[in-house]
């Protein structure tokens, strides 16, 4: 059971990472993207005196999920980046040996 647990866990972490670095590889590829993506951030959070320090301020704002819904182009960045590289490609163990007909 504890083995489980642990391989799920190790397979979340995989996918994430995964994911995450492809995220940012095309976000930072294209300029507009990146910009569009700043724009956002900046248009969904309000915090006065905004700083780049990360302070408990930034941490209540970025982790209320009632802020989640504003995230629309985020959003939209992670499904795409999960449609043009999934992360089970990359975690996947399993290796094909033979044809199949589909």
């Amino acid at each position: 059971m504890v083995n489980e647990c642990l391989t799920f866990l190790l397979a979340a972490t995989q996918t994430t990472t995964s994911l995450l670095y492809h995220l940012t590889y095309y976000v930072y590829r294209d300029p507009k993207i990146l910009q569009r993506l700043r724009n956002e951030v900046k248009s969904n959070i309000s915090i006065p005196d905004f700083d780049s320090s990360f302070n408990e301020e930034w941490a209540r704002v970025l982790l209320n999920e009632e802020n989640i819904e504003g995230w629309n182009f985020l959003t939209h960045c992670v499904y795409e980046t999960l449609r043009i590289d999934p992360s089970i490609r990359t975690s996947s163990v399993h290796e094909m040996n033979e044809s199949v007909v589909i």
